[in-house]
């Protein structure tokens, strides 16, 4: 090889060699530092453009994986709530076959039914999650702002899959199972129509307001006057001293013994309503629920379940009254008035009284000095007298039964006293039993007393109906379950074929780094001794 100063082809082969191997090692550092055999697109534009699509899968991927486990908590969510309303259905089955037995409270059992199915209703409204309520219609959920319609994706290509919710358009989930109907969104068991006895509803169930009754309101009949009566499906019930005969051959007796409770009272009128085919319960409240048969329960019950009234009127005359201190001593005794079994003494406002009464027993009266006929019937009149009432100097007393009630009045001595009272005509009134539209506890309770076996059938239909709800939910479940199985390891396949076309052999890059910083050196080491060619001609014209 001839020796020239304008050319060293050694020069540009070891150079040629070092820019090669310097590119090779640039590109091998770049793959172990990202440990990509294809880190864009000017490394392969094919696989490039594969592995771009691949990567787009992923993130989709992760979206339905996300959607489905979103999807597979609200149906969890439902899946809770509906088991414990599955053991509500089972415990109202026990309660209503319980409530078959002989001496069970109805109108108790009743009660524990409606808020049984109150309990029903709050389980399918709270079971909402992420907005969603897959068991009772979106007016009547919690919080149920997505509805009640779960949409989730099933696939990259955002197709998605609909879970339907249990209860259609149904207001609530006892309304969907066929317990209640006619429900108002948000509502209570007992505002609903109760559909546990279908043949019952408002108008042929009653409730009878006896819940205000005194003992003394209720006459006892003694076979020639008549007692207080109820006239209900033709059938009328009468109140009679025991031993006593009705006055009415066909008349029902309800007998009692004086000094009767008014719940005992009501206790026996149920007893002798059910003893006659005529199913009724006694409420807690003392009204009376009962099964009439008719269409307008305000008119299908009739009679005067409150006793006779009659009334005596009583004008007080007179100009003077003697007021007394209350010693009862000669000169000083007041004017005295019996009302029924009692002798009230009018007597000052300081006079010295025990237990409110004067020396001789009487019921002080306080009135002022000099008082006037209107001041002595309104003093009395506000003592407490149970049916004495007054207007201006007028008295009126009333009392149960067909005997007026009387006044006497005797003139105290304590000063001169002309005070006397007028009888007027006795007035002789009764008051008509009331009865409105049963409710559902009514009607419920009404049900209990003619047999169970109804309420039994529609509780055990509810938990075939909430079977095939639990069933769609292990459905949707399984299906959810499935799906995101199945996305999982899809994402795992797709992950590790991107992997396949993109990624590095890192053994054989470590290996091939150090091959070519091997050759990097020696083309610099090469272009070193090629370079010191030219200093080689110079040493030939020394």
């Amino acid at each position: 090889m001839s020796l020239s100063i304008n050319n060293n082809s050694s020069s540009l082969v070891a150079l040629e060699a070092l820019n090669a191997a310097q590119t090779e090692l640039s590109k091998t550092e770049n793959t172990v530092s990202t440990g990509k055999k294809v880190d864009n697109a000017a490394d392969s534009p094919a696989i490039y453009s594969i592995a771009a699509q691949m990567n787009g899968n992923l993130q989709g991927m992760t979206a339905v994986s996300d959607s489905l486990s979103l999807g597979a908590q609200v149906v969890a969510t439902a899946n809770t709530a509906g088991n414990k309303i599955v053991t509500s259905l089972q415990t109202l089955q026990n309660t209503v076959t319980t409530a078959g037995q002989t001496g069970t409270d109805a109108s108790a059992m009743a009660t524990q039914i409606l808020s049984t199915l109150d309990s029903i209703n709050s389980y399918a409204r709270n079971a909402t999650f992420s907005g969603v309520n897959l068991l009772t219609s979106g007016s009547d959920a919690v919080n149920a702002y997505n509805g009640t319609t779960l949409q989730t994706l099933t696939n990259v290509q955002g197709q998605t899959q609909t879970f339907k919710t249990m209860s259609g358009s149904d207001t609530t989930l006892v309304d969907a199972l066929g317990l209640t109907s006619s429900s108002a969104s948000g509502s209570a068991a007992a505002d609903s129509t109760q559909n546990i006895f279908s043949s019952l509803n408002k108008n042929n169930v009653a409730e009878l307001k006896t819940g205000n009754l005194t003992s003394n309101d209720i006459l006892l009949g003694n076979g020639t006057t008549a007692g207080s009566t109820v006239t209900i499906s033709g059938k009328t019930f009468e109140f009679v001293q025991s031993g006593a005969s009705v006055s009415t051959a066909t008349n029902i007796a309800v007998s009692l013994d004086s000094g009767f409770s008014t719940k005992n009272a009501l206790s026996a009128l149920v007893s002798s309503m059910n003893g006659a085919g005529v199913n009724a319960s006694l409420n807690s409240d003392n009204s009376i629920a009962v099964y009439t048969g008719g269409t307008a329960p305000s008119t299908d019950v009739t009679g005067t379940l409150v006793g006779q009234s009659t009334s005596q009127a009583y004008a007080i005359t007179g100009t003077t009254f003697a007021v007394g201190d209350g010693t009862d001593t000669t000169g000083k005794g007041g004017d005295k008035f019996t009302v029924g079994s009692t002798t009230y003494e009018l007597v000052s406002s300081t006079t010295s009284l025990t237990a409110g009464k004067t020396t001789g027993g009487n019921v002080g009266i306080v009135v002022g000095a000099n008082p006037t006929a209107s001041d002595v019937a309104k003093a009395l009149a506000n003592s407490g007298i149970t049916g004495l009432t007054a207007s201006g100097s007028t008295l009126t007393y009333t009392i149960s039964g067909s005997t007026a009630g009387t006044i006497t009045v005797a003139a105290g001595d304590a000063a001169t006293s002309d005070a006397a009272a007028a009888t007027s005509g006795a007035a002789s009134t009764t008051t008509p039993i009331t009865a409105d539209n049963g409710s559902a506890a009514d009607q419920i309770a009404v049900g209990i007393k003619g047999g169970v076996t109804t309420a039994v059938s529609a509780i055990q239909s509810a938990i075939t109906n909430m079977s095939s709800v639990m069933q769609n939910l292990g459905n949707y479940s399984n299906t959810l379950s499935g799906l995101s199985s199945y996305t999982s390891s899809l994402t795992d396949a797709v992950t590790n074929g991107v992997s396949a076309l993109t990624d590095a052999d890192m053994a054989s890059e470590s290996a091939k780094l150090t091959s070519l910083q091997t050759k990097q050196s020696l083309a610099i080491k090469s272009l070193t001794i090629a370079n010191g060619q030219s200093q080689n001609i110079l040493s030939l014209f020394q």
